[in-house]
């Protein structure tokens, strides 16, 4: 079953799994995948209760984690690990556009890892957007 969540400047669809099914118990899956697009300012405060990518599209912010501070910018990605706290904001003269994809599964953490991320450090400077605009299509699409 699929939940969307729309409101300016912001698209969240969630995949919630049927009673027969358990989306930890695999490998690896994609429940959620969410849009940003800063309006007027972005802050946010959250533990995270699931490995979660986002990609920066456009914009630049700052991600505060383990008290060290990030400097994100279009083409970064930041992965948020599970029961950590972040506190994540955009920078208010360059709004910023991401995409997350939460991910779920007993490989979700070292999926995360092997694309450079990590609890110690959770960013990663300088991807190539066209891979993940086309990953984020085909999600949205089989979500649809």
């Amino acid at each position: 079953m699929l939940h969307r969540f729309d409101r300016p400047g912001f698209r969240q669809i969630t995949l919630l799994p049927g009673p027969s099914s358990d989306i930890e118990d695999c490998d690896l899956s994609i429940g959620t995948l969410g849009f940003m697009h800063s309006q007027t300012g972005f802050t946010w405060s959250q533990v995270s209760h699931r490995m979660c990518l986002h990609f920066v599209t456009k914009g630049s912010g700052q991600v505060i984690h383990r008290n060290k501070r990030y400097h994100i910018r279009t083409g970064d990605t930041f992965c948020f690990f599970v029961d950590e706290t972040y506190h994540y904001q955009d920078h208010k003269n360059d709004l910023w556009d991401y995409t997350w994809i939460g991910i779920h599964g007993h490989q979700a953490e070292a999926m995360c890892k092997s694309l450079g991320c990590s609890q110690e450090n959770p960013h990663i400077p300088g991807l190539s957007l066209k891979p993940v605009e086309t990953l984020v299509a085909e999600i949205d699409a089989a979500f649809r």
